[in-house]
């Protein structure tokens, strides 16, 4: 019986690298909502595969004495695909926060698409140095 032995060949395999994650977070600065005013914020992070957003505000010119945070209402508004108009689900209150410059929150997800709509409700423009959406997995 005649045996064949065959080489062996070794090849180094260079993984192929998948589509990178998209982030899973995104950062809103320098926020200004005039007196009595709104303004909103839309999010691209798709949040779609989660139950849930959270969101952080910082807010480094806020203070004790002049209680900026509490006259912002935080409110979620949700996209779907092909949908025209968006639909608001959650309010949340600055002043339920427990530090008069910062504070977060969760809103639960109905949607793809995130948009934040901060209502000033006081009779001076509020600035917000800065909000970040963080997808929840």
């Amino acid at each position: 019986m005649l045996r064949l032995t065959l080489p062996i060949l070794l090849v180094a395999a260079t993984a192929i690298a998948a589509d990178p994650e998209p982030p899973n977070y995104e950062i809103f600065k320098n926020i200004q909502i005039a007196a009595g005013r709104s303004t909103f914020l839309d999010s691209t992070v798709d949040v779609s595969s989660v139950d849930r957003v959270a969101v952080l505000v910082r807010c480094t010119v806020c203070s004790t004495t002049n209680k900026q945070l509490d006259n912002i209402t935080f409110q979620s508004y949700w996209f779907v695909p092909d949908s025209d108009l968006p639909t608001q689900t959650e309010t949340k209150l600055g002043s339920a926060f427990s530090a008069p410059d910062s504070g977060g929150f969760f809103f639960q997800v109905f949607g793809s698409q995130l948009r934040i709509v901060l209502l000033n409700k006081s009779n001076q423009t509020v600035f917000i140095q800065q909000i970040v959406v963080f997808r929840r997995k």
